[in-house]
């Protein structure tokens, strides 16, 4: 299998983080995602997330959940077994009809929580570790009626706690690892942007990055 596609680029952050912006530039430069989770009014341009793949690790960290904390189910560096998985991924590829030998990527936040599988059957992954200002994220949970799990600010900053204790294991134990602030696209740093497209090993596309309505993602 390993042979026949890409091993995967992962974008991984805490939620609201503008993970869907960056992940719909980067299809737009050409790395594949598949059908995915479509537009709301919360990210009107869509969440680039693949169904399929999202509802294979949220049956995972369902079975794992063992205190039924659904949305506050925060596990940190969870390691449990996951037999098969890069067959259900495959699986995945093949239905939706990715192409051989052409990038392609997933994203969700949930992936912070499982790194450990991905990690396991894809080992050389190339894992983006997306940040955000923590305030701007904070505020983008408050106008976001589904981020409805914790009421208090304190609640709230221990949720992003695990977020960064998986994200550091991620960049001590993953072998390649490129790290990435979302306001490098926002302020058009394009050295940032065009090290990001070097990692990915895809042709510099900037032009995508001038023709896009930033604000549609409302991530601000």
């Amino acid at each position: 299998m390993k042979n026949k596609y890409f091993e995967p680029i992962l974008i991984v952050s805490a939620p609201r983080s503008g993970s869907s912006l960056l992940s719909y530039i980067l299809n737009e430069s050409g790395v594949q995602i598949g059908i995915c989770k479509q537009g709301d009014e919360f990210n009107l341009k869509g969440y680039f997330e693949n169904i399929r793949i999202r509802n294979i690790i949220i049956k995972y960290l369902k079975q794992n959940d063992k205190e039924n904390l659904e949305k506050k189910f925060q596990p940190i560096n969870l390691k449990a077994s996951y037999k098969d998985f890069d067959r259900k991924i495959y699986r995945t590829l093949r239905q939706e009809k990715f192409e051989k030998g052409k990038p392609w990527l997933f994203k969700d936040p949930k992936i912070a929580l499982c790194w450990n599988i991905f990690n396991e059957y894809y080992p050389n992954a190339k894992w983006i570790l997306l940040y955000r200002n923590e305030n701007d994220i904070l505020n983008s949970f408050n106008r976001t009626n589904f981020m409805n799990a914790y009421n208090t600010k304190k609640e709230w900053l221990n949720y992003l706690n695990c977020w960064k204790l998986n994200m550091q294991s991620i960049k001590e134990e993953c072998k390649n690892v490129f790290e990435f602030n979302i306001e490098n696209i926002f302020n058009n740093k394009t050295e940032e942007i065009n090290n990001l497209y070097k990692f990915i090993g895809i042709k510099n596309q900037n032009k995508h990055l001038n023709c896009i309505d930033k604000n549609l993602f409302l991530i601000t």
